[in-house]
């Protein structure tokens, strides 16, 4: 399998592809966002423990034995991000992606995730994907807004403070 668009060539990559692209990108995402939360969040974190059990266990339910299809974006022979979909059988797959910060806000994670999500539509797979970004990381929550993304409310203060969870509806 293999898409081109106007700039990217994308097609079917490893584990080890993401993981090397994970590791470039060098950036543990949750360990500086934790670090940049006010002491008023990290005070109702601490007092919504059912908020934050629950949240744990929606997030174990959706890794545990989920199969993932990656893609990687390749500009000539570099491969400059991955889009993962998690279990993408299912009914809503998990949608992760990272690009390497020389390529991000350039448009590539658009173009990169309008292609993957018009050719779910042509296999006709899944009907809805699932987006879990942290409230600080704007471009990515601008870059699903744009793809059609839609904010689930927040079901605890501890989810409100530390994921914004985005539907993606995939027209047929």
């Amino acid at each position: 399998m293999e898409i081109n668009t106007e700039r990217l060539v994308i097609k079917e990559i490893t584990d080890e592809d993401v993981s090397r692209i994970a590791n470039q990108a060098g950036n543990n995402l949750l360990k500086r966002y934790i670090s940049t939360l006010d002491a008023s969040d990290v005070k109702a974190l601490f007092y919504d423990r059912d908020g934050i059990k629950a949240l744990n266990d929606y997030l174990n339910s959706r890794v545990n034995d989920a199969k993932e299809t990656s893609y990687g974006a390749f500009i000539g022979d570099v491969m400059i991000g991955y889009v993962s979909l998690s279990d993408i059988n299912s009914e809503m797959p998990e949608v992760r992606m990272e690009l390497l910060p020389e390529y991000q806000h350039r448009g590539y994670g658009y173009e990169f995730l309008s292609a993957i999500i018009d050719k779910l539509k042509r296999e006709e797979g899944p009907k809805r994907l699932l987006c879990l970004i942290f409230p600080d990381n704007k471009a990515s929550i601008a870059l699903v807004e744009k793809i059609g993304g839609v904010l689930q409310s927040p079901k605890s203060r501890a989810e409100e403070i530390l994921l914004r969870i985005y539907h993606i509806v995939i027209d047929k």
